[in-house]
């Protein structure tokens, strides 16, 4: 039976800096191990535990393999989870909030410029830029266990990322 905790199924440390290759090689020895195919002639109550096994690698190696996802899941098992809002227990800093609505305000904007392209390019330098950073502040904060610093920079990071997702759909329109 395989263990619950995915820092544990692929034999790793429990820690948000981890080595992607390393993971990748281990999940594919995993999949090899439990793919349904290979349960193909077995009864149906082996096949429906493969399948669930299955499925439970390929969950794990999602949560490790991203590294938001990954901090989120390391706050969990410290027993400092965000809710399901990605809330946890603190509110936002206003601030915060508010420089998000002008870059959501200045997204929405671009394709109106003179130069949308060009106008998306440095939007999505910047941001990258400012995700980059408060990755390094929540591997700081995760490394520590300082899980309320922790929860505030994963709250900001699902906003970058739901940000990124943004920007990287304006890029289609704008090719299309």
């Amino acid at each position: 039976m395989l263990t619950h905790n995915y820092f544990e199924l692929f034999d790793l440390p429990v820690a948000y800096q981890i080595d992607l290759k390393d993971l990748a090689a281990r999940y594919r020895r995993l999949q090899q191990e439990v793919h349904p195919d290979k349960f193909a002639h077995a009864s149906d109550q082996e096949k429906r535990l493969a399948m669930q096994q299955a499925a439970h690698v390929n969950s794990a190696y999602q949560h490790l393999k991203v590294p938001l996802a990954r901090g989120l899941y390391l706050l969990e098992l410290s027993g400092h989870a965000l809710d399901e809002k990605g809330t946890g227990n603190a509110m936002m800093d206003p601030d915060f909030l508010f420089a998000q609505m002008a870059l959501r305000e200045r997204l929405e904007n671009i394709p109106q410029g003179d130069d949308p392209i060009e106008q998306l390019e440095g939007f999505m330098t910047e941001l990258e830029q400012a995700k980059a950073d408060f990755y390094g502040e929540f591997k700081a904060a995760l490394d520590k266990q300082h899980w309320e610093s922790a929860q505030e920079i994963a709250r900001k990071l699902q906003f970058y990322d739901k940000l990124h997702e943004e920007s990287l759909l304006l890029e289609e329109q704008l090719f299309d």
